[in-house]
């Protein structure tokens, strides 16, 4: 499915969301990894960034590019059809709140 996140800074609650989808704890060497791979992923230059959120069952594929002409983040995801509506919650979240860690 293709979607879209605000920026860099809502990129990481939203993976931690994904991540408590599957039963993975997103952690800060998952963010160092994300923020490595984004720092050249450009959507209109069709450099994507891939990463997988792996619970104990189930995965979470992302691909991930900035998108400069809308100041977002343009993202993919694949995963199994059961978890389609909780990815699809998790999103329309992060899309219309700026979530900040306590």
């Amino acid at each position: 499915m293709e979607t879209w996140i605000h920026g860099a800074e809502e990129i990481r609650p939203w993976c931690e969301l994904l991540g408590e989808i599957v039963g993975y704890s997103f952690d800060e060497l998952d963010w160092a990894a994300v923020v490595a791979g984004m720092a050249n992923a450009d959507r209109h230059k069709d450099r994507w960034f891939k990463y997988s959120i792996v619970g104990p069952t189930d995965a979470i594929g992302l691909r991930m590019a900035y998108d400069i002409w809308e100041n977002n983040v343009s993202v993919f995801w694949d995963a199994p059809p059961h978890l389609h509506r909780l990815i699809a919650q998790a999103t329309s979240t992060v899309q219309r709140f700026k979530l900040v860690r306590r």
